[in-house]
């Protein structure tokens, strides 16, 4: 129920502009994982996103990341970001934590990164 308070809160304020209040994007993923030896993890992940009504390409991202498992509950993480979009290219780094916690059916978990 609070998931659906925060969605309906958030679409009121994500108005794409006056002429067209709606905007149906497509945003497609795709990503791998490998577990490396003595709690290291690596990932890569890619993302194409289309925007007006999903007919517009508007960008590809390129995320590798490389984390650390301290224990069950707490992890380290550094990752970088490839952007290619029609607004030209960029690139960022990032550092964070993350943690989680299982409670019976749940999965809780909080991140926290810099940029």
């Amino acid at each position: 129920l609070i998931f659906i308070f925060i969605g309906l809160f958030a679409q009121s304020f994500a108005q794409v502009n006056r002429d067209n209040p709606n905007d149906f994007q497509v945003w497609l993923g795709t990503g791998l994982k490998l577990d490396l030896p003595k709690k290291w993890e690596f990932e890569i992940d890619y993302q194409l996103r289309q925007v007006n009504d999903a007919s517009t390409y508007k960008g590809s991202y390129f995320s590798p990341q490389l984390s650390y498992k301290f224990n069950k509950y707490l992890e380290a993480f550094a990752n970088y970001r490839w952007a290619f979009t029609v607004n030209g290219n960029s690139r960022r780094a990032g550092f964070g934590l993350q943690t989680s916690l299982k409670l019976q059916k749940w999965n809780l978990g909080l991140r926290t990164q810099l940029q």
